[in-house]
């Protein structure tokens, strides 16, 4: 049931939690990303007149989404905090000791999570590291180590693969081996590959929204192939070159 549905842009941005009851529509938590004009999504059939997008990985792209842009807003981050805990307490109702969320965004997230449910959040930190001579990064734990058996919930703003959901478990669990997972992981948004697999790195992937957004390594993207140009939207000028394009 859309909650949000004729909502204006500036509505939407001042939202408050207690303005709203129930679950939203994944279709309200995209006018909530749209609202702070942080999503783009490829237009229709692929064309040489429309650009598409550059990630910071330099892969190629048919969609970009910065949930950092709501996250970063503490009523929206509050508000979908809310929406996940909601949507977690359908499937757990057991103790939440601890929440952790990979650095940065994701760590804010998880405070507002973590607050809602009563529980401690320690932030995780983001790290260069060399493995097999290639540059790597590491997330890891400063804080505390914590009881044996404490229950730990994962968060995260954005799942695009399972690489920072499992740096951040490996990086917790140097300091905390007897720590207790639980089978879940929040994530605002699943951009995921494989929008069908139930589990990231052994838990159940409970997200608010799904988009399916293709991405190609460099020198096989269909698109540039056309001569479509690839343009770098975590810009400003990137930004607007790319969603002024051609619909």
């Amino acid at each position: 049931m859309r909650l949000l549905q004729g909502m204006s842009k500036s509505d939407l941005l001042a939202l408050q939690v207690g303005a709203i009851s129930g679950l939203m529509d994944p279709e309200d938590v995209t006018d909530l990303i749209q609202a702070t004009n942080s999503l783009w999504i490829y237009p229709g059939v692929f064309r040489k007149e429309v650009p598409h997008a550059k990630l910071t990985s330099e892969k190629c792209s048919t969609g970009f989404v910065n949930v950092r842009e709501v996250i970063f807003r503490t009523n929206l981050c509050d508000l979908v905090a809310s929406q996940m805990v909601m949507r977690l307490r359908l499937c757990y109702q057991g103790a939440v000791n601890c929440v952790i969320g990979s650095d940065t965004a994701a760590g804010n997230l998880a405070y507002a999570v973590g607050r809602l449910l009563g529980a401690c959040v320690y932030p995780m930190h983001k790290v260069k590291t060399e493995i097999d001579g290639k540059q790597a990064e590491e997330q890891t734990y400063t804080g505390p180590k914590l009881p044996a058996g404490w229950t730990v919930l994962r968060v995260e703003d954005l799942i695009t693969t399972k690489k920072s959901v499992c740096a951040v478990k490996a990086g917790f669990s140097k300091v905390n081996p007897e720590a207790v997972f639980l089978p879940y992981v929040l994530s605002v948004v699943d951009r995921r590959d494989d929008l069908t697999d139930p589990e990231v790195d052994g838990g159940q992937l409970i997200s608010l929204v799904q988009y399916k957004i293709q991405t190609w390594e460099p020198g096989k993207c269909p698109l540039c192939d056309l001569g479509s140009k690839a343009i770098r939207p975590n810009t400003p000028a990137g930004w607007a070159e790319l969603t002024q394009a051609v619909a």
